[in-house]
């Protein structure tokens, strides 16, 4: 069922035009098959020591962060829920989260590549976030239990598990994810683009679970 997705994914995007006549390629950092996260630069220095939590660990740890999350999700809370913007704010956006999907706001989400670069609408947004790899083999070789689990699938409603071979096959799609963040961008790209939502045991990813990336990653040939 996933594989089929997969193929969906891929056809969609390829059939999808990047804009201003660039091709897929453009802008792509070539690097070894991962999970991306991407935060605020000006968190890394606390992740680093803390993890990547769950909305729901980051607000209670972080109460400064609850305006920042809640104009992050208000637009996709109200679309999808079909409530008025007025009625969500930073005290009840986990609340909402929850509403838009059991488990939400207990997950950490990542994208199956890194966002390309040569696409003009994530300009600034690449300026202020930074990509963090989620090493899930040293999650794997840890007491730390985890589920991966597939959100905006392609024709299918609920979150579908996803297994080792699901994860690998997607995260080596690479350039083929360009037409999605091409189509998307900051605002809604969360609505648009498929992505993971990783659930553990503690509730957030441990740093040593984790890789900052500043370069582009080369593939062993």
């Amino acid at each position: 069922m996933i594989y089929k997705s997969y193929l969906k994914i891929l056809k969609e995007v390829k059939d999808s035009v990047p804009p201003e006549g660039k091709s897929a390629s453009d802008g792509m950092i070539i690097q070894k098959p991962g999970m991306i996260h991407y935060a605020p630069t000006k968190y890394i220095d606390s992740i680093s020591k803390e993890g990547l939590l769950p909305q729901k660990l980051l607000v209670k740890k972080h109460p400064e962060m609850k305006e920042m999350l809640a104009k992050k999700w208000k637009d996709i809370v109200a679309n999808k829920l079909d409530v008025s913007r007025d009625r969500i704010n930073a005290n009840n956006i986990v609340e909402y989260l929850d509403m838009l999907h059991p488990g939400n706001s207990r997950c950490v989400f990542a994208f199956f590549s890194r966002i390309p670069e040569g696409i003009q609408q994530y300009k600034e947004y690449l300026k202020s976030h930074t990509p963090i790899k989620i090493l899930l083999k040293k999650l794997d070789s840890s007491d730390e239990k985890f589920k991966v689990h597939g959100v905006n699938f392609h024709s299918i409603k609920n979150w579908p598990a996803l297994n080792k071979d699901n994860i690998q096959k997607l995260c080596k799609g690479g350039k083929d994810w360009y037409g999605y963040f091409a189509d998307s961008d900051p605002n809604n790209f969360f609505q648009r683009v498929p992505h993971a939502a990783i659930h553990t045991k503690t509730g957030g990813i441990p740093p040593f679970a984790l890789k900052v990336l500043e370069e582009c990653e080369m593939p062993h040939r």
